[in-house]
């Protein structure tokens, strides 16, 4: 098998992998937020291996497909329901393509950091606060016009709602409510993601065949 096969193959097959692991949350209720985005099991370390095995720019491209993927999944779940059409287009751009884009930059300190443990781990943990980043910028212009509703919601404390509706209005409240909100689910994200990749680094045979120069 030559090289462009085999990696083509190895995408494929994580790529994959990831979709199936983040499929899994589907089954697991509390992983779940009511209003959108969830925590996954380790659904984000298959595109980081890809990244830090194959290059920034081979990764930057699987988070794309892995994006596209997640957004074909979404759509048939009713993710878009009811949605107006430039909501639609501009979740789809960041809150599938551009969030899961910037995973596949998990790479770019290989060959930077002589500890392929602390390298991976540095990346995994800054591409997750890029994710957040995006996520939490989607958040506050698309979907800020809920944050009042939600801080009064029963299943939010009344006290801190109350308080946070008091200190905050208009624009600044959309971007409370999407910091917290979006934080809900990539905090516990980020901390599984982190460690996951730096355990899949830990397995010799793995670990062998992403150390070659990054050629991205």
């Amino acid at each position: 098998m030559n090289q462009k096969t085999r990696r083509l193959t190895e995408s494929a097959l994580l790529i994959a992998l990831g979709t199936v692991l983040a499929l899994l949350t589907n089954y697991i209720p509390f992983l779940n937020l009511p209003y959108g985005g969830s925590v996954t099991i380790f659904s984000m370390v298959p595109l980081i291996v890809l990244s830090y095995r194959y290059g920034v720019r081979w990764g930057f491209f699987s988070g794309i497909v892995f994006g596209i993927l997640q957004m074909a999944i979404g759509a048939t779940t009713g993710v878009f329901a009811g949605a107006e059409l430039y909501v639609v287009i501009f979740s789809v751009l960041l809150d599938y393509l551009l969030a899961y884009a910037v995973i596949g930059l998990a790479g770019m300190f290989k060959n930077k950091i002589g500890s392929p443990f602390v390298s991976v781990g540095v990346g995994a943990l800054i591409v997750c606060i890029l994710r957040y980043s995006v996520h939490v910028i989607s958040g506050a212009v698309l979907f800020g016009s809920y944050a009042e509703w939600y801080f009064t919601e029963s299943g939010f404390p009344a006290d801190v709602g109350a308080s946070i509706l008091n200190s905050f209005s208009g624009t600044a409240l959309a971007w409370v409510y999407s910091v917290i909100y979006n934080a809900m689910y990539m905090v516990p994200e980020t901390v599984i993601t982190v460690v996951g990749a730096v355990l899949i680094m830990a397995v010799p045979a793995i670990r062998e065949k992403a150390m070659p120069a990054n050629k991205a």
